[in-house]
């Protein structure tokens, strides 16, 4: 399952929801910076970048 989730400076992504957690250090460890590209951990997560919701196209959803 995944999540549509904004960075601190309105980027969206799509984020598997095992993920979320680890998403949010790699944002932190960015801090201002924005340097996205650079891996945190052996992740970018700068890979699952969208160009914001109205991108999204889904067969199912749930809100929690």
């Amino acid at each position: 399952m995944n999540r549509l989730i904004q960075d601190d400076s309105c980027h969206w992504y799509v984020i598997a929801v095992s993920e979320v957690t680890e998403f949010e250090k790699w944002i932190e460890y960015h801090g201002d910076d924005q340097t996205y590209e650079i891996p945190w951990n052996g992740k970018n997560f700068d890979n699952c970048r969208v160009d914001g919701p109205h991108r999204i196209k889904f067969m199912e959803w749930r809100e929690e």
